[in-house]
């Protein structure tokens, strides 16, 4: 199974539109850097989202009919008026294409920065929290790809996977200090297993819930030492997700990082292999035959590679059965080819070495392997 392993690095883009503001286009603008996109956790596949700091609503634009259709409305375009529009039901939403205000069949009304590009209408990434839907849209990173993309999670999806979001960002002081939550986990609707379903969607939302409350925490926490110590600091939580499925198996990986003063924060990654045969999160020990002793084996496997590549390697440790066990029997996710293993930074190295990853072929383990 092929997974992108992302760690959210930017804070959300917050929405960006002003009910009385008089209507503008981020027209004309110079060729715009091009972003991949994820929609609830999978890549939209033939657009891409934009980013332009030159226009009159600067920042990042999604491809309004690529998005909204993965998420299952339906996208009209009207010649006569120039007007684009999304529905679903009773819901519509009504975007002029000529002066960037919108109307909502709800009432709600505003005024949208976009712009077209090549035939194709893209939009602020605010656009569906200011037509009233749930969502967050957050700039993340892919250490696979080594680039940034725009990950937009929205409380609806045609895929059968919402998102449950959590957006905070409160100044504490007036040196730009701030207590800010940028957070997304999934929720199922379309699992076989209805079962298993409810008790992973409440999984991820009991860990957004842990989240928010220590969010809210960290920002008394924050409140109490001003007051006592006459100065502030800074705390910023991210949390988002991607999915792929492939081979009966589904990939969830959550990324996220949190920050609480000091030189950095701490990243981190869960991922979670389910087989949707079994309805079942797998284990390391899953993937094993009965009686095969994996752990001596892959520790054998993960020195062998430590030893073959020094210069990637060059900050980790010996790799032992103490620290084998930070993994948790788990700590793993598949390729088409490798079985990838990886520790948490502080695991098996310093800081600086970041997740240290490594790629068990999957020859190498034939023998062993269910």
């Amino acid at each position: 199974m092929k997974h992108s392993r992302i760690l959210s690095v930017l804070i959300a883009l917050t929405i960006a539109v002003s009910l009385f503001a008089v209507p503008a286009l981020a027209a004309d603008a110079p060729v715009p850097t091009a972003l991949p996109v994820t929609v609830n956790g999978f890549a939209l596949k033939g657009a891409t989202a934009l980013v332009d700091y030159s226009g009159e609503y600067p920042g990042a634009y999604i491809p309004l009919r690529a998005v909204s259709e993965s998420l299952g409305y339906k996208v009209d375009w009207i010649a006569a008026t120039n007007t684009a529009t999304l529905s679903d039901g009773d819901f519509k939403v009504e975007l002029s294409l000529s002066n960037g205000v919108f109307t909502v069949s709800n009432g709600l009304y505003g005024n949208m920065g976009l712009f077209v590009l090549d035939g194709r209408t893209y939009v602020k990434t605010s656009f569906f929290e200011a037509v009233g839907l749930k969502s967050l849209v957050k700039t993340e990173y892919s250490y696979a790809d080594d680039a940034n993309f725009i990950a937009v999670y929205v409380d609806r999806a045609k895929s059968g996977i919402a998102a449950l979001t959590f957006y905070y960002n409160v100044r504490v002081d007036d040196d730009d200090h701030a207590v800010t939550a940028n957070l997304a986990v999934p929720q199922f609707s379309e699992l076989k297993d209805k079962v298993f379903q409810t008790a992973l969607n409440k999984e991820f939302s009991d860990r957004l819930d842990a989240a928010r409350e220590e969010t809210l925490a960290a920002h008394k926490e924050i409140e109490d030492f001003a007051a006592s110590e006459g100065a502030a600091y800074s705390y910023s939580s991210d949390l988002g997700y991607t999915v792929t499925e492939d081979d009966g198996f589904l990939t969830l990986t959550l990324d996220g990082y949190v920050y609480s003063g000091g030189a950095h924060g701490l990243p981190l990654r869960d991922t979670y292999v389910i087989s949707l045969a079994e309805s079942k999160r797998y284990a390391l020990k899953d993937l094993f035959k009965n009686g095969a002793d994996y752990e001596k084996l892959l520790i054998a496997e993960l020195n062998k590679l430590r030893a073959a590549d020094s210069e990637k390697y060059e900050a980790v440790d010996k790799i032992d059965a103490d620290n084998f066990k930070y993994l948790g029997g788990y700590g793993f996710y598949l390729t088409d080819d490798a079985l990838v293993i990886y520790f948490q930074p502080y695991e098996v190295g310093p800081y600086a070495a970041g997740f240290v990853d490594f790629e068990v072929p999957l020859a190498a383990l034939k023998d062993y392997l269910k």
